[in-house]
């Protein structure tokens, strides 16, 4: 799913469930002023409105990718008004952050040839030396002498 969407779709539950946020329980949300875009933290009363009038949304949770595998550690997050920060990803699913070779990927170890069904029979052993020609005979005489 687009990662753009998956903010909205936040964002609209969020908003949706304010009615049961605690009074004054507030977020972060990313805001566009006029030159750039930064964190402030709204009330969840006042989110809704932050989406709707100023574009705003909700900051994108990047995880470290200490060995620049694309695979980043779930124990090790920031929230970021961009989508990339160099060093981090958005998935947490490094099993070894500290090796590159071990990812969440698992080991595909290839399956083994088939088993033969039937022994084909075996090819003529004559190791490519034609058999020799039938004996000549000269009017029933023996051949000559080699």
């Amino acid at each position: 799913m687009n990662s753009n969407l998956t903010r909205v779709a936040v964002a609209v539950l969020m908003a949706t469930s304010m009615q049961v946020a605690a009074k004054g329980e507030k977020i972060d949300v990313c805001h566009h002023s006029r030159y750039d875009v930064h964190v402030i933290t709204v009330s969840m009363k006042a989110v809704n409105k932050h989406i709707q009038n100023h574009g705003d949304f909700l900051p994108y949770t990047l995880y470290q990718d200490s060995d620049y595998d694309g695979y980043g550690n779930a124990d090790v997050s920031i929230q970021s008004c961009v989508d990339y920060v160099d060093g981090y990803v958005d998935n947490d699913t490094d099993l070894d952050d500290t090796d590159p070779n071990v990812t969440d990927q698992p080991v595909v170890t290839p399956p083994p040839p088939p088993a033969p069904t039937a022994m084909p029979p075996p090819p003529p052993t004559t190791f490519g030396i034609p058999p020799p020609p039938p004996p000549t005979t000269f009017g029933g005489a023996p051949p000559p002498p080699v």
